[in-house]
């Protein structure tokens, strides 16, 4: 069985490597959304994508 102090520490470190991947990778997603670049005007590209509407302009065979 892992102590409790040891899974706090694994996952604190799994939280620090995924926020320096976000914070060394400038143009993502990830980062234009977290740093609140996606709620802005204008809208920057990266956040285009995600942010239209649902089913806007493509239609499906079903």
């Amino acid at each position: 069985m892992i102590p409790k102090w040891q899974m706090a520490g694994l996952f604190i470190l799994v939280a620090l490597l995924a926020g320096f991947a976000v914070y060394t990778s400038p143009h993502s997603y990830a980062y234009a959304f977290l740093s609140g670049q996606c709620s802005r005007e204008p809208i920057p590209a990266i956040c285009h994508r995600f942010t239209a509407p649902r089913g806007g302009g493509v239609r499906s065979a079903w």
